[in-house]
Parts: C-alpha cells; structure tokens; sequence
C-alpha cells in the first residue's frame, strides 16, 4: 500500500492562533491477485481540519516570502516597499494540480489590517502556473520564483500538521497537576 499526500489549502487565522488546512490522502492499494493484468485501487480521501495551535516561525516566515511577489502579480506598486510591505500578510494559499508532478497552479491571499476597522481586508491572486512549460505559456514573469517558496510552505505545513507549533505551553506534563498549597 502506497500513501500520498496533496495540500489544497492552508489559512491562517486573522489573529494568527490557528490554521485550517484542507489535503487530499491518495491511497495506491496493489492488486490481490497474481494475473498482472488486474489493475490496482487507487482511493482519494479528502481532510479538512482546523489544528488549534499558533503556526510556528518557520512556517510565516515561508509564508512572508510570498508577499512580494503576490504583489507584483496583482500589479499592486508599494510606494516605500521598506516600510509598506509589513503591513501585507499572507494569509493562505491555494494549490489545484498535482505539485508533486510538477503540474500545479497557486492562488496567494494577501491581507492586509484596516487602520479604521481593524479587520484584515484580503484580495487573493489569479492562478499561477507553478512550474510553466515555456516563457510563452507562464502569465505571470516571475513564476519560477514562487515554485521553490510553495514547495518550502507545503514542507512547513506537513511539519505543522506532525506537531511542530508556536506555543507558551510546556510539552512536559505536570507530575503534580492537582496539588494544592495549604499556607
């Protein structure tokens, strides 16, 4: 039995404290019988969860380094990029295709605070082909460059989903949990 997995969608949450995180599990179960002309079953199981933890460093910092060139695909021009550009998160990403053919697109959702209302305003990109054929058949110029951040964001992901998260709690469990301190 083979196992694959698919990310689809990974976003952050608004105050960054959670992540909802849609992949599909392909399962490759081989034939049961010794005639090679019986097919294998191949089985998709979709998964959408929220994991409740903060994302750990890691992870937003491969997210931030989507924000520039999501921009520049929106033909948004930040007058002081140095100082404007904090103001932009990535909130998420969208994949369709099989990445790990190399036949993938990605919708980026960029978000940025309202300074009157405080909620995240977001505006999400036009599909990107990830890995174009040619010069001719990619929209976007920089393609090339989002490739390697995405396939970096995927790996952070599945680190995510294994455990790995920003969080003030001790991994360590209290020997004593219910102690109490007379005085």
């Amino acid at each position: 039995m083979q196992k694959t997995k698919q990310l689809l969608e990974i976003s952050i949450s608004e105050d960054l404290e959670s992540a909802d995180v849609k992949f599909i599990e392909t399962i490759l179960v081989p034939a049961q019988t010794d005639h090679p002309e019986d097919e294998s079953a191949e089985y998709s199981i979709p998964y959408k969860c929220r994991v409740p933890f903060r994302p750990h460093k890691d992870l937003i910092d491969s997210l931030k380094k989507l924000r520039k060139p999501a921009l520049d695909c929106l033909g948004i021009d930040l007058a002081d990029e140095s100082k404007s550009i904090k103001n932009w998160v990535v909130t998420g990403i969208s994949l369709k295709g099989d990445h790990n053919l190399h036949q993938a697109r990605v919708n980026i959702i960029l978000g940025t605070k309202n300074k009157y209302t405080g909620k995240m305003s977001e505006i999400e990109t036009g599909q990107i082909t990830m890995y174009p054929e040619s010069e001719e058949k990619a929209k976007y110029p920089h393609a090339e460059k989002i490739a390697p951040i995405v396939e970096d964001i995927i790996e952070e992901v599945w680190s995510y989903m294994s455990g790995k998260h920003e969080s003030g709690l001790n991994p360590q469990l209290a020997l004593f949990a219910n102690e109490i301190v007379v005085q």
